[in-house]
This record gives structure tokens, C-alpha cells and sequence, in this order.
């Protein structure tokens, strides 16, 4: 029984006599309008948020490509019914729960349905029987970018799925994540969809507890920040409405127990329609850290929105929470701005905190950076006669505005529009600008953190801590024989039309290569032309082909340049030797994102697991001995390594060693994790079988 009715219970047993009674009834009639002016309150911030989710929700429709919009209206419909026949995993979607509450398909997702799967029975649901409250899955919802104008072509769908675990064995609960990956597949094959879907357990969320972290998960590096997150850019898709959005802002934990109560006795509110997963009101230093060491591990594949994010994570920890959350200030504008719901975008929201914080720091190329930030990533590009015009879609609307606001010229904006078509060079500045802003910003916390002596207070498992500690030493770490990765702000550039090799004399006087991006002549790079498409050198040829194939600047359709020479720059090598070994390099060794990366062999020490020789890559036919080795090698971790041996047997050596203590029984192993490239030249005849004999394996062929 809540507050309010056992006070208006106790009013009417409490009436003794006419005058008492009087005077109870004035106790029973303030009781009775404060238990009214409680739920009209409450109902009247429901009703604020479905007219703000309808918005949304229509904003985020338009913004999608048609094959991604029937994926929208689709994924609900497969996570309602059991799937069988529409799905690749007839066995997971049969003993799968399923059945979202309230799911009522629309006209819409059934014209999508008929679009998407033809010739199949379509679903037959009883909408009735959706209104049970022993329905497994209680409420989905899109969390991220979708519905603000960060949302771009890129953006991905990560849905929130609330379930009440009670309703799922061990065993079903494996089923239904596999009938869940069969969906996110759907999606990818029938649209190029990027979906995940994240079943989530009511009472784990209650107690802000997302899991072990993984590809697409923060795990215990968040808890409450992740909450607020969910809270101010949800969008409801199907099932119940998080409590949260009924309370008014910025209540205690204390009154949202009180206020939830009070909902489940509430005769005008539908309590049934809400599902409560916690309030947020305050969040504890100690859950900064980890926060700010996954955003920076977020940043190698979305680094526009881990420089807004990383922003707001400084601005919340050392303000103090002074401006409060901005979940609460988002609720609060709604409240008393019902009219502008639909301009009210979560993204912008953010952005202008984080602007203002830098403002009153002056932090002035920080700033500029945060706007060009919230630009790319919006992907809308701005052309000189959106300007003028008034009939503008709300992204490109709101970007204008902002444009205006911040005093940039035109020019400024055909520059970011063009930036997938920036120089490596340019690029390269713009990334290390990010990577020294989300390095100061992890200083910043790191070292209020340790004023304030909360380390014991860190809100992130010494699991989570080490999986995304060596992550972040993986990307940022320069070790010796290590083949750096680029630290590009392109998220996924396209390998080079044109590739260039060119062998030079070093100060030193060795013999030095270099790869320069584009076709280019000897006597253009010796006459200065090059320096701006200058992509790396090295002492080794094959050292240079394996960097370009770790940062994915190889694939098979680039052309390749080889600028012959005479004298101590004369080269051996041909063209299609260099193709050949690239093509053989780029397939030997699997290209890893961070994301994607085994956990627990993160939780190992690092071992090499594949090695690839590259042997008298650039000797004449008459070489009759293994005059150079490259030895190519990656580890556990992902990481890929060289170092290269000239007129020494060492890296053979090292090769054999490797060969005999990880595969001496398993001569199927070796082959698919031990490659030895020897070009296709006279000398090939006598060397390999020696090769051959020598690690005991027929390692060329």
C-alpha cells in the first residue's frame, strides 16, 4: 500500500465524533488532492514522453534507407514470435521464450514483413494475449545515436532487450542469444545493418550491472553512467516504459522507491505499461575511470563521438555534478518546453555542455575540435544554399544554426565535408589532435580520481580493468620490431588506388625504402614531390609491405609502382613478386579490431601464434644462400611484429625454434599458421628444398 492511501485509510477509521470527524475529512480531502495532483503530475511526464518518443521515432524513420527501415519495423516482430522458418536457427527460435508485452504489429511492419520474407505466412498475433504480464521480454529499446542528428548511414541499432530472467533456464537463455545473433545476421545480409541486441536482465539492471565487458558492451566499466546514457537517448520500440520517465527530474533514490511504489497502487496510471529499472540521481568518482578507459578504447572506432563523450565524462567529474546529469536537464526541458519536443536532441544537449565547460576553461582548440566533432558525425553535409533556405530537414536545421552560432565561414565546411578525401598527412594531424584530447581528458579523471583517494571505490572489475588496459596498450603502445597502427580518424578509409615504392640512399648511406601514396615518378619524389605523400620506410621491403597491409592501405585492386634505379639504389624485385607477397601477407595475417579481439586471450600473456619468412625478397637471380630474412610475426593479442636479418641465420633459427615448441605434433597446424615466401626466381630451385629439409616441412612449394 503506498504513502498517500495509508494516510486516507487511517483518516476514515480515525473518526470518533462529529467535530473530529470534520476534521478528519479536511485530512482526508488534502490527502485525497495530493494523491490527485500526485498522478495527474506523474501521468502528465508520461504523456510528455510518449509525444517526445513519437517525435523521435518518426525523425529516426525518415533518416533511414528503405531496406533499413524494414529492419526497424522488423526486429521487433522476430523477437515477439518464435522466428521458425524466417530465421537461420529453426532450433534456438523453437525452444527460445519469446512474446514481447504489448507488441501490437502495425500495417506497416506487416507490408515490411510481406517486403522482407515473400511467400511466408504472415505471423498471426493476438493482441490480447500480448497485454499478459508474464510476458519473457518486458521492453525493447534503441539506445545511441538513432533519432538525434548524430544519426548517420553508419549508425548502428544496439537495442536494449529487458527480460525478466525467471522466465529462462540456463539452456534457453544460450538459445534465445543465438536466435538474437540470428537476427543481428538478418539484418546484415538483408539491409547491411549493423544490429545488436543486448538481452539484459530486469533485476541485474536494477542494481546497474551490465556484465562482463565485450565487443559492443561497456560490462561494469559504466553502471550508472551507462544508465543516464540509456535514459537521455533511448527510444522506446516495444513493451514497457522505464519508470524513470514518470518521475519528475532529479529525484532521490529514496523518493523514486517512494513514487514507484505509489504507481503500482495508482488507479489512473498504468502501472503495467512500466517497467522499473532504477532511478539515476548521482553518480560515484569511482565510476569515472572505467568509463573513461572504455570511451578512449570506443575512440579507435568512433572517434568523433568519444571526443563528445570523453568531454562530458570530465565536465561531470570535475564539476562535481553541478549542472546535474543530463538525462535530468533533458527531462526538465521537456517538462516545461512541451511545444519544442522534437528539437530537443540529446546529441546537441551533450555537445552544449561540454562546449560550455571548454568555453569557461578557455580551452579554445579543444573547443573547435568538439564542434568539428559533432559535424562529422552528424555525416550531414552543409552546401552554400542551406543557408538560405527555410524548408531544411531538422539535422541539417539544427547543424545551421549551430554554424551560424559559431561563426564559421563557409569554407570551413566545405573543408570537413570533404575530409574523407584529406591528405594521409592531413589526417594523420587530425587524428593525433583526437588521440591528445582523449589522452588529456583520461589524465584529467585519472588524476582527480587520485585526489580524491577513491581508487578503492572503482566502480569496474579487475576483469574489465585488464581487458581494456591492454587494449588501450595494444592501440597507443610503440614497442620495439612492432608494426604501428595508424591512429586514423577515418573510421574505415579505402585502400590506396595507387601505391608507389622507392628505393633511396639513407644519410647514412643504406640502401632505404619508402612507400609514398599515389603513382609517382623517381625523379618527381628525388625532386621534393613526395613529401607530403610520404607513408613510412624501412631498411626492409618487406618490413614497408607488411605496415601497409597492417593499416589496410593494400587491397587487391591497388596498383603498385616500383621505381627501378641503377647502382646501390638497383633493385632485384619485380612488380608481380610484390603483389604476390602482399596478396599472401594480407591473407596470412587476419585483420583484428580492437573490438573484436578473444577476452581471454587478452587475460594471457602475450605469445606469438603465426610467423611468416620472407626470404631474398630483393636479391639478384645468382644469390645461392639466404642472404636476407624477414620475419613477420603476430601474437595473441593481435599485435604484428618484424625484424629483419641480413647475411645472419638467426631469423631461420627463430623460425625453427618456434616451428618445433608450439607444432612438433601437429604438422596440419604448422602449415596453417607458418608461411615462408621465396620469390619466384632462378635461386627458388636450389633454396627450397633446403628450406624444405630445413624445418621439416615442405614450407615451399
Amino acid at each position: 500500500m503506498s504513502f498517500l492511501k495509508k494516510i486516507l485509510t487511517k483518516a476514515k477509521k480515525d473518526v470518533p465524533s462529529e467535530s473530529a470527524g470534520e476534521q478528519k475529512s479536511i485530512e482526508v480531502g488534502r490527502a485525497e488532492a495530493a494523491f490527485q495532483e500526485t498522478e495527474i503530475s506523474l501521468s502528465r511526464t508520461l504523456r510528455v514522453f510518449e509525444r517526445y518518443n513519437a517525435n523521435k521515432t518518426a525523425f529516426l524513420y525518415e533518416q533511414l534507407s528503405p531496406r533499413k527501415k524494414i529492419v526497424f519495423d522488423l526486429v521487433p516482430l522476430l523477437i515477439h514470435i518464435d522466428g521458425q522458418g524466417l530465421l537461420p536457427a529453426d532450433d534456438a527460435c523453437q525452444i527460445s521464450p519469446h512474446g514481447v508485452y504489448g507488441y501490437e504489429m502495425s500495417p506497416r511492419a506487416a507490408e515490411s514483413f510481406t517486403e522482407a520474407f515473400p511467400g511466408q505466412r504472415m505471423p498471426q498475433l493476438h493482441t490480447r494475449a500480448s497485454y499478459d504480464p508474464n510476458m519473457p521480454i518486458k521492453s525493447i529499446s534503441l539506445i545511441g545515436s538513432l533519432g538525434s542528428i548524430a544519426q548517420n548511414s553508419k549508425s548502428d541499432f544496439d537495442y536494449w532487450i529487458c527480460l525478466d530472467m525467471r522466465a529462462f533456464s540456463p539452456e534457453t537463455l544460450l538459445y534465445f542469444k543465438e536466435k538474437l545473433r540470428a537476427i543481428d545476421k538478418w539484418a546484415a545480409d538483408f539491409a547491411g545493418a549493423e544490429v545488436h541486441c543486448f538481452p539484459l536482465d530486469v533485476a541485474r539492471v536494477l542494481e546497474d550491472d551490465f556484465g562482463s565487458v565485450g565487443a559492443e558492451s561497456s560490462g561494469s566499466a559504466q553502471g550508472k553512467l551507462l544508465k543516464e546514457e540509456f535514459y537521455r537517448s533511448m527510444t522506446l520500440v516495444a513493451g514497457q516504459t522505464p519508470m524513470w520517465w514518470a518521475v519528475p527530474p532529479g529525484v532521490d533514490d529514496q523518493e523514486y522507491a517512494r513514487l514507484a511504489q505509489f504507481m503500482l497502487t495508482s488507479n489512473r496510471i498504468n502501472a503495467a505499461g512500466l517497467i522499473d529499472l532504477g532511478n539515476v540521481h548521482d553518480i560515484s568518482l569511482g565510476e569515472f575511470y572505467g568509463a573513461a578507459i572504455w570511451h578512449i578504447n570506443k575512440t579507435i572506432g568512433s572517434p568523433f563521438k568519444s571526443v563528445l563523450k570523453m568531454g562530458l565524462l570530465e565536465e561531470y567529474m570535475l564539476n562535481r555534478g553541478r549542472q546535474g546529469l543530463l538525462s535530468t536537464e533533458l527531462k526538465r526541458r521537456l517538462l516545461s518546453n512541451e511545444s519544442d519536443v522534437q528539437f530537443l536532441d540529446p546529441y546537441v544537449l551533450m555537445f552544449d555542455r561540454v562546449a560550455a565547460y571548454l568555453a569557461a576553461k578557455d580551452r579554445r582548440e579543444d573547443l573547435e575540435l568538439l564542434r568539428q566533432s559533432l559535424y562529422l558525425k552528424a555525416g550531414v553535409q552543409i552546401s552554400l544554399g542551406d543557408y538560405r533556405r527555410t524548408d531544411l530537414p531538422r539535422n541539417k536545421l539544427v547543424l545551421v544554426n549551430l554554424i551560424r552560432q559559431w561563426a564559421w565561414n563557409h569554407k570551413t565546411v566545405q573543408h570537413l565535408n570533404n575530409y574523407h578525401n584529406w591528405s594521409f598527412r592531413e589526417s594523420q594531424r587530425f587524428s593525433e589532435q583526437i588521440n591528445r584530447f582523449i589522452l588529456r581528458t583520461y589524465k584529467s579523471v585519472s588524476d582527480e580520481l587520485r585526489k580524491q583517494q577513491t581508487q578503492s571505490e572503482l566502480k569496474i572489475s579487475d576483469r574489465d580493468l585488464t581487458v581494456l588496459g591492454r587494449k588501450l596498450f595494444i592501440f597507443y603502445s610503440q614497442r620495439t620490431n612492432k608494426i604501428e597502427s595508424i591512429k586514423r580518424v577515418i573510421e574505415d578509409p579505402p585502400a590506396l588506388k595507387g601505391l608507389t615504392l622507392h628505393p633511396h640512399i639513407d644519410p647514412k648511406g643504406r640502401k632505404t625504402w619508402s612507400a609514398f601514396r599515389g603513382l609517382m615518378s623517381r625523379e618527381s619524389i628525388n625532386g621534393g614531390a613526395g613529401s607530403l605523400s610520404l607513408l613510412t620506410s624501412s631498411l626492409f621491403l618487406p618490413e614497408v609491405l607488411l605496415w601497409l597491409v597492417n593499416n589496410h592501405l593494400y587491397d587487391t585492386t591497388t596498383t603498385v609502382n616500383l621505381n627501378s634505379a641503377t647502382g646501390k639504389t638497383a633493385t632485384h624485385c619485380t612488380v608481380p613478386d610484390i603483389q604476390t607477397l602482399l596478396k599472401e601477407m594480407n591473407a596470412f595475417f587476419p585483420s583484428y579490431k580492437l573490438s573484436e579481439l578473444d577476452e581471454e586471450e587478452m587475460l594471457q600473456k602475450p605469445r606469438i601464434v603465426r610467423m611468416f619468412l620472407v626470404i631474398n625478397l630483393d636479391e639478384p637471380d645468382g644469390c645461392r644462400h639466404m642472404a636476407e630474412t624477414g620475419l613477420c610475426y603476430q601474437n595473441n593479442w593481435g599485435e604484428i611484429f618484424f625484424k629483419g636479418y641480413s647475411e645472419s641465420q638467426e631469423g631461420l633459427k627463430i623460425a625453427r625454434n618456434f616451428l618445433s615448441k608450439r607444432f612438433a605434433f601437429d604438422p596440419l597446424e604448422a602449415l596453417a599458421n607458418f608461411k615462408v615466401f621465396l620469390p619466384n626466381r632462378l635461386f627458388k630451385r636450389e633454396l627450397a628444398p633446403r628450406l624444405n629439409k630445413y624445418f621439416g616441412l615442405k614450407v615451399v612449394t
